[in-house]
């Protein structure tokens, strides 16, 4: 069934989804409530994530801010841009390791890729990483639907996954109990024990694939301290694109002369230009030639 479920995943690593998310945060006291929209781009291997920034996280023409982040296989570059009259800033992240631990830990959608917080791989590759692993298995009803259920004890924590056949083998509910003392990829994470479900799934058939469109999330921190929930509904799905055509993974939207810096830096002391980071003197010398 993993090995099914892994083949339904790789038919589905390329796409363009709009996203609504609504999350409700509860730590201690404090209680908030956000809706916000996003864009997630994937080929399977580079990632285009982009949010809009300020009030309640939409876009709108009298709010066009956002924040993007991009991962082309080198650096993760984040662009901010708060708003149309202002050049933004970019961050640059020179780990590729860091590009995974950002989309478990910050894009909403996740988990519909088989991907749970803090974890950096799909639910099928970190069950296959493990040496000597013992799955046990069984028939179980979700929803009025036979599936497959799939418990795996690792050093990530206690996994059970709900496998549906009748549709492709998608996840219809996904479980991760990890205790403090389990491994956590994303070292916000490390730690801390975690609750985590993925479940009232929603499909839609496109080109002949079912495809997960909604699903809600619980993610449950310390012993109840703060729990996050919420509400994932991707708006518009397209399978497959052209994302050479689209240029899907390329900064074309950052313009030249944008101060830039590394992550572990604390001043801007680079230029942005042409697609990378130059030092101030360089971005001197080409303005001066001009």
């Amino acid at each position: 069934m993993l090995r099914r479920y892994a083949s339904t995943q790789h038919q589905l690593r390329s796409f363009i989804a709009a996203a609504e998310s609504t999350v409700k945060t509860v730590s201690g006291q404090e209680e908030s409530t956000l809706i916000s929209q996003c864009e997630f781009r994937t080929d399977g291997l580079r990632f285009y994530h982009r949010i809009p920034i300020g009030e309640n996280l939409k876009s709108t023409q009298t709010n066009p801010g956002y924040c993007s982040f991009l991962f082309a296989g080198k650096f993760l570059i984040q662009y901010s841009k708060p708003s149309s009259s202002e050049p933004g800033l970019v961050n640059l992240f020179n780990n590729p390791f860091q590009a995974k631990v950002y989309v478990s830990t910050e894009y909403r959608g996740a988990s519909l890729m088989g991907i749970c917080p803090g974890d950096t791989q799909r639910v099928d590759n970190v069950l296959e990483r493990e040496k000597g692993l013992s799955l046990s298995s069984h028939i179980d009803v979700i929803d009025d639907v036979n599936c497959y259920k799939i418990e795996a004890h690792t050093r990530n924590g206690l996994y059970r996954l709900w496998l549906d056949p009748g549709r492709d083998c998608h996840l219809i509910r996904l479980e991760l109990e990890r205790a403090a003392e389990d491994v956590a990829d994303a070292e916000e994470f490390s730690g801390k024990s975690m609750k985590f479900t993925m479940s009232d799934v929603h499909f839609k058939k496109i080109n002949a694939k079912w495809v997960p469109m909604e699903a809600q999330m619980q993610m449950e921190l310390g012993n109840g301290e703060k729990v996050v929930t919420w509400k994932h509904k991707r708006t518009n799905y397209v399978d497959s694109p052209n994302h050479v055509a689209l240029k899907s993974f390329v900064t074309d939207d950052i313009p030249d002369g944008v101060k830039t810096k590394f992550s572990s830096e604390t001043s801007y002391n680079l230029i942005w230009y042409r697609g990378k980071s130059i030092t101030k003197e360089q971005w001197e010398a080409i303005k001066n030639a001009n």
